[in-house]
């Protein structure tokens, strides 16, 4: 079979709005839309008519993948046809007696501290975009936030008397992230510019300057792409945007930090895939971001 256009089907889009509602991010329905469509293309079929010989077949037409990749693919169908046999759109389910490829364990990637230096202090700061771009990537590196969570962040989100910020994470779940001091300048002289365009304070923290696109919260892509741009334009080209999260994490550990304090500000995220973070404490977690500098 070849892999050609197709439109997703009714259940695909029913099930992607089914986790819609239960506070997926943006970033994974997309995963899943484009996994589900993927294999629906290559069926050249609705998706719940795939049976578990068709299913086999096309995981071997995908061996030129990454084993991570393949793994994701496998995951994406066995939650869609649980969700499908929940709504009785199926009788058997096809990838039941399929198990996704493991994938050896790696460190995740990150940058090093003279890099990270070289991004904070040489992006531009002059105009008002620029000033908007400076308090974005700032604010990704000392948090160790998500794009998403970033994008969704409201004025009032940033707690100033306690210097927090809140944080809604994956599945709606909050958690408070201390300031580190050193963003506190650049997250202030972009209050300083969003005031002057008349917002009000339960309006989103970071939101458009284009005069040809929508005012209004920035778009999750659209912040993507800043902090891409960001990072080529010191010569980080190969570094993606997630890795700043991983950096922030990494240097933290380095510098002595405890490691169920770094899952707590990363919203029980993982370092690597070998361990799990545990939930921490909330005494401490100031003194762990400090040791950022």
């Amino acid at each position: 079979m070849t892999h050609i256009a197709h439109t997703q089907s009714a259940p695909i889009h029913a099930f992607l709005a089914d986790l819609a509602s239960s506070n997926r991010r943006p970033a994974s329905l997309r995963a899943y839309g484009s996994d589900l469509s993927h294999v629906e293309s290559w069926l050249q079929r609705p998706v719940v008519t795939l049976r578990e010989f068709e299913f086999r077949r096309y995981l071997t037409h995908q061996r030129h993948l990454r084993p991570a990749s393949i793994r994701r693919r496998v995951i994406a169908c066995k939650r869609f046809f649980a969700w499908a046999e929940q709504h009785d759109l199926i009788d058997l389910d096809p990838t039941g007696n399929v198990l996704p490829p493991k994938v050896e364990a790696m460190a995740p990637i990150h940058i090093g501290v003279h890099e990270v230096d070289r991004l904070l202090h040489q992006l531009p700061a002059g105009a008002h975009v620029d000033v908007r771009n400076r308090a974005i990537v700032w604010l990704l590196y000392y948090t160790g936030m998500r794009i998403g969570e970033l994008q969704a962040l409201n004025v009032s989100d940033i707690l100033w008397d306690i210097l927090q910020v809140r944080v809604i994470g994956r599945r709606g779940e909050e958690r408070f992230v201390p300031l580190n001091r050193n963003v506190v300048v650049p997250l202030q002289a972009w209050l300083r510019e969003r005031q002057a365009t008349g917002g009000i304070e339960e309006e989103p923290l970071f939101i458009s300057l284009s005069k040809t696109l929508p005012t209004g919260r920035l778009a999750y892509g659209v912040m993507r792409q800043i902090v891409k741009e960001a990072l080529s334009s010191v010569g980080l080209g190969h570094v993606t945007p997630h890795q700043l999260r991983h950096t922030f994490a990494t240097q933290l550990l380095d510098r002595g930090a405890a490691l169920d304090q770094v899952a707590a500000l990363l919203g029980h995220a993982r370092v690597d895939t070998a361990k799990k973070y545990i939930k921490a404490p909330s005494t401490g977690l100031r003194n762990a971001v400090d040791l950022l500098g």
